[in-house]
């Protein structure tokens, strides 16, 4: 997050807290954790049945995906 910010300008708030919010979806929807088992927070927090990210390779590989 620190690299995004620093690496462009941001003249409004807006457009900073936009910034913001797309890092913090993405930290938390689409960013897997390895202190989490390879899995988002968001997987975690809302107790969704949890498939770590290697399980999801392995099962696309077999399925020849």
């Amino acid at each position: 997050m620190k690299n995004r910010v620093l690496l462009e300008n941001y003249y409004l708030s807006g457009a900073l807290q936009q910034a913001i919010d797309a890092f913090v979806d993405y930290y938390n929807y689409n960013r897997y954790h390895e202190s989490l088992g390879n899995v988002t927070p968001a997987d975690v927090y809302f107790g969704l049945p949890i498939q770590p990210i290697a399980a999801t390779h392995s099962a696309n590989f077999s399925a020849g995906v």
